[in-house]
């Protein structure tokens, strides 16, 4: 995997990296803001694109038929009070990275169906995070898989990135629109407009010729 230290190193290598703030060195304030550009970029990047997949498992409980996924539920956070249903442990807890359902199986191993009004045994989901289960599911656990985040940036250099090499123009495009974007003079941000076009369309490309190899996801569970 990439490092942060890494990335900033070929970053570096990017002309259009330097150019809201010319020549001079990074100091502690840039690789700040930077850092909160990255984690943007990454935030875009996989919330689109299904880059990374995480399994949970979920207990339903009786009386109940909708589920918020939030850690606050999880059986690893000992500082909520709340009834918990998320089945995870201590060494891998649930980090809140929830984006987006893809998949549910019961514990024997048979699909749930998912969001199919005509299938009383399925599960539908209400809101993104919002899961209902219907009665008939209660006392069996389920097994969702859920397209996940990035794990959250903790600003040390030796952090490493699940990121492809691929991506690093269009996270320096991003961070290029940011930067230029936060100015308050027109050229600014004519030019942030347009480092915000070239993103989009360098994410386009990397789509349309599969350099993101979504195929090939990573894949990691909780349990």
């Amino acid at each position: 995997m990439l490092t942060l230290a890494q990335l900033y190193q070929q970053l570096r290598d990017v002309e259009l990296f330097y150019e809201p703030v010319g020549t001079r060195e990074l100091n502690d304030r840039d690789y700040e803001i930077i850092n909160s550009y990255i984690s943007g970029a990454l935030d875009y990047m996989y919330s689109r694109f299904p880059l990374k997949t995480q399994d949970l498992i979920l207990s339903p409980l009786a009386g109940k038929t909708e589920y918020l996924i939030s850690s606050k539920f999880a059986v690893s956070n000992t500082a909520s009070s709340e009834t918990k249903y998320i089945q995870d442990g201590s060494m891998k807890p649930f980090t809140d990275d929830w984006l987006l359902l893809l998949d549910c199986y019961d514990e024997m191993g048979r699909q749930i169906p998912i969001n199919n009004q005509n299938r009383l045994d399925g599960i539908m989901t209400l809101a993104y995070n919002v899961i209902q289960v219907p009665m008939p599911l209660v006392d069996r656990q389920l097994e969702l898989t859920y397209q996940a985040k990035h794990p959250k940036l903790t600003g040390e250099m030796d952090q490493e990135l699940e990121i492809s090499p691929a991506l690093i123009p269009a996270i320096a495009q991003y961070i290029a629109y940011r930067r230029l974007a936060a100015k308050s003079d027109d050229k600014s941000i004519q030019q942030s407009i347009n480092y915000y076009q070239q993103f989009q369309a360098s994410i386009e490309g990397l789509l349309a010729s599969n350099m993101l190899n979504t195929d090939n996801r990573t894949t990691t569970d909780l349990s």
